[in-house]
Parts: structure tokens; C-alpha cells; sequence
């Protein structure tokens, strides 16, 4: 596409779309973003590869920090480039059109389908505790497609009927997702709060826990653990594809940072 019919669509973008999103509807699609299943299974995992209570923090710190820097890159570039397409918007107008190409469906193949797959799967295994008979215990049937064998069981029905659901919701239109994106929002943050709470009021843990281990904690395996730590904080870059396109009421925040 040239670069006049580039601004000619966005133009038109700009003219069409309709201020429906609020602040809290915006604050809601990121935090359903960032707030996943990442942050309920990857603490247990880091806490098996860093024995270190403080060299764990600390790594969710840096992972929180270099969360914080790049929302901050983005919101400037948003504010460069307010169009909608995100970092694709970004790449093409500072590399050209190929590696814009290439990096929108990057994240549309491995990035936005991944995170979606893998919050999907972590929801459907907090189930199974719930309901035993929902549990991975047992295959349904296996597809073989190839050198690919794919195991169909209880948890990946109860994980695809999760997507189906909610995809459903937002084809209906942006009411419906907007309604229950909100309410699922607010919903993970109350039990966050539940659980931060319940943890410093009714917990039985003692001061020796934070003893430091004998055994060092070396350079590759907090490294390692930084992996994780930055997917379950993944998600804060949403509000630059989304929220551009379909234009904030009362948008009046913003940080320029000089």
C-alpha cells in the first residue's frame, strides 16, 4: 500500500470510529491482559528454580520495572503514532513495510494465539481442582496429523470451550465484550485482593521461611526464571492495538517523559 493510501485508511479510520470504550473499559483490557493465568502457576515455578525468597522477589521486580519501561515506550509512541496496528505501526514506519508485515503476524501466529492457548490451559487445569472429573487424568481420543500427535482430553475440551465462549461474546459485538470484559476484570482483581489479604490475616507462615538456603543461586537459572516472570506481565503493550482503534471517551491521560 503506498503511503497515500495508507493516510487515506487512516482518515477514514479516523472519521468512522466511534468513542465507546471509557477509561475503566480501557483499564479492563489491560488488566485481563496482563492478569492471566501467568501470575497463578508461575510463582511455584519460579519458587522451584530461585530456593531464594529475596533473589525471587527481586526478579519479579526487574520483571515489573522492564514491564513499567516499555508500557512507557509505547505510550509515547502512541502518542507519536496514534494509529491503530500497535507496534506494527511502529516497525513500518521506522524499518519499512516488510518487517511491519512480518511482526503483525509474528504476534497474531506465536503471540496473541499463544497467550490465549496457554491462559486457556491454565484455566482448565485450576478446574480440574476444582471438579476431579475434569481433570487430565485420562486421554478422550488422539489425532495423529502427521509427525503430530495430538492428545484430546477433558482439560482441552473444558480449555476450548473457554475460547468458543468468549469468542462468541466478542463477535456479538463490542457491548457484550466490553460488559463482560469488565466484569472479569474487576473479578480477578477482587480475588487477588482476597488473596493478598487472607495470606497476611490468616496465614500461618513464620519469619524462618525467609532463612537464606545454603545452596547459591547462580546467574543462568535467575535468568531462566525471568522467562516466566516476563509472560505473566505480558499483555501491558494491549492498549496500543486496541484502544487507538476504537477511541477512548475522555483519553486524557498520558505521560511524556523528557
Amino acid at each position: 500500500m503506498t503511503s497515500s493510501g495508507r493516510a487515506a485508511l487512516e482518515q477514514t479510520q479516523s472519521s468512522t470510529l466511534v468513542r465507546r470504550l471509557g477509561p475503566l473499559d480501557g483499564a479492563s483490557i489491560i488488566v485481563s491482559n496482563v492478569i492471566g493465568s501467568g501470575i497463578f502457576i508461575v510463582p511455584a515455578l519460579v519458587a522451584g528454580w530461585i530456593p531464594n525468597v529475596w533473589a525471587m522477589l527481586a526478579a519479579w521486580g526487574v520483571g515489573g520495572l522492564l514491564a513499567f519501561a516499555g508500557a512507557m515506550a509505547y505510550a509515547e509512541l502512541a502518542v507519536l503514532r496514534p494509529h491503530a496496528g500497535g507496534e506494527y505501526v511502529y516497525l513500518r514506519d521506522a524499518f519499512g513495510p516488510t518487517v511491519g508485515f512480518l511482526t503483525g503476524w509474528t504476534s497474531f501466529v506465536a503471540g496473541f494465539l499463544g497467550a490465549i492457548a496457554a491462559s486457556a490451559v491454565g484455566f482448565a487445569a485450576f478446574v480440574g481442582q476444582l471438579f476431579p472429573m475434569l481433570t487430565d487424568s485420562g486421554p478422550f481420543f488422539q489425532l495423529s496429523l502427521g509427525f503430530i500427535s495430538l492428545t484430546v482430553s477433558s482439560q482441552t475440551l473444558v480449555a476450548l470451550a473457554l475460547i468458543v465462549v468468549l469468542t462468541v461474546v466478542h463477535v456479538r459485538g463490542l457491548g457484550p465484550g466490553r460488559v463482560v470484559q469488565n466484569i472479569l476484570a474487576v473479578s480477578k482483581v477482587a480475588i487477588l485482593i482476597v488473596l493478598i489479604v487472607a495470606g497476611f490475616s490468616i496465614g500461618t507462615g513464620s519469619i524462618g521461611n525467609f532463612t537464606l538456603p545454603s545452596q547459591p543461586i547462580t546467574a543462568e537459572l535467575w535468568l531462566l526464571a525471568l522467562i516466566p516472570i516476563m509472560f505473566s506481565f505480558s499483555g501491558w503493550n494491549a492498549a496500543h492495538t486496541w484502544l487507538v482503534r476504537y477511541r477512548i471517551q475522555n483519553a486524557m491521560f498520558h505521560w511524556q517523559w523528557r
